[in-house]
């Protein structure tokens, strides 16, 4: 090793593994064999099998959104903003099994390894991840064996088809384009602004729904979700309010971060909605028969309404942006929003 900081760093490790009794050398037979085998607690939850090398997981690391968060309060406040280490941290908590790290790759060198592995890192990029049509389903298709091809498009796992892998392939496509892309914070007003969809009976085999949301601070994206649910809305100002009431509790939840690290926003929080029957129960929950499913996020959403704590306006659908987790776009759209 011959770079003196390199060095430096490895050495000082190596004297707090032995300050501490962490280092022992494993004994193996003369024969070369491991003596005896130990269960460890492997930090690499993704390539282990339920009920076959573990049964339950539990990592206590700060929540991705809390750093988002904390950027963009940062850049508002003008804070000096440093980065520090404490060395040997895992030795400060009571720890009893052995644990192995494998460093994670960079998503720009995770996104090329992945593309030279299919052999299309000389493909030409594409404009959005996703057709407009025809919609994926395992109804169609010509159904193929090897399912390790589609993983990644995880909701056919059960019965791949062909369009599956296309599909995937125009994901990896769409990647290869936008390696260089960042998260970007900038200075700006200290509110919080959510923005929810829902793109009702969106599955052809069992008709749910998939919902999503942003949640800006100012004018710095700090949260966002998409998911399919896993019940069957009856009409689309459920779906619609059912995507409402989770964007709410997911504001609520930023607005206690910031109380907690002493910053108040300011003006009263708002979600913008496509759905005008949906921004009309927020304001006069009536329980009529098309509300009758949603009484809780009904009386949730109206509760918050009420104390001045959110604000629900309409948008209209052109400017809807999280209709980019929701369902597929056209290249103008997707990258209008994404942009």
């Amino acid at each position: 090793m011959m770079i003196l900081s390199w060095q430096k760093a490895v050495n000082e490790e190596y004297r707090a593994l032995i300050k501490n009794g962490t280092r022992e050398l494993k004994k193996r037979n003369l024969d070369g064999s491991v003596a005896r085998n130990k269960a460890r607690l492997v930090a690499q939850g993704f390539s282990q099998i339920a009920g076959s090398n573990y049964h339950e997981t539990f990592s206590s690391v700060v929540k991705a959104n809390i750093v988002r968060m904390v950027l963009a309060v940062v850049i508002y406040q003008q804070w000096k903003f440093c980065k520090i280490d404490v060395k040997n941290a895992f030795l400060n908590g009571k720890l009893f099994e052995e644990v192995y790290i494998r460093q994670p790759l960079r998503f720009e060198k995770y996104a090329r390894e992945l593309l030279e592995r299919e052999s299309i890192s000389n493909a030409k990029p594409m404009a959005t991840p996703m057709v407009c049509v025809p919609t994926l389903s395992s109804l169609t298709g010509t159904k193929l064996s090897d399912r390790t091809l589609y993983q990644q498009v995880s909701q056919d796992m059960h019965s791949p088809h062909d369009e599956h892998w296309c599909a995937i392939k125009r994901i990896l496509r769409y990647v290869k384009g936008t390696t260089g892309f960042r998260l970007k914070f900038q200075p700006s007003a200290i509110t919080l602004t959510g923005f929810s969809d829902a793109d009702w009976a969106s599955s052809l085999e069992d008709k749910k729904l998939t919902f999503g949301y942003y949640v800006y601070f100012g004018a710095n994206l700090v949260g966002w979700s998409s998911k399919k649910q896993t019940v069957v809305s009856h009409s689309t100002t459920v779906a619609e309010y059912r995507s409402l009431a989770n964007a709410t509790f997911e504001l609520a939840w930023f607005q206690s971060l910031l109380t907690e690290i002493g910053v108040m926003s300011t003006g009263v929080p708002t979600i913008w909605c496509d759905n005008v029957s949906v921004v009309s129960l927020t304001a006069n929950p009536v329980l009529h028969a098309r509300a009758k499913y949603i009484e809780i996020d009904l009386h949730f959403v109206h509760d918050r309404v009420l104390r001045s704590q959110l604000q629900v306006n309409f948008v209209p659908e052109n400017d809807q942006v999280v209709d980019i987790l929701t369902k597929p776009l056209s290249s103008r759209s997707f990258q209008s929003f994404r942009d």
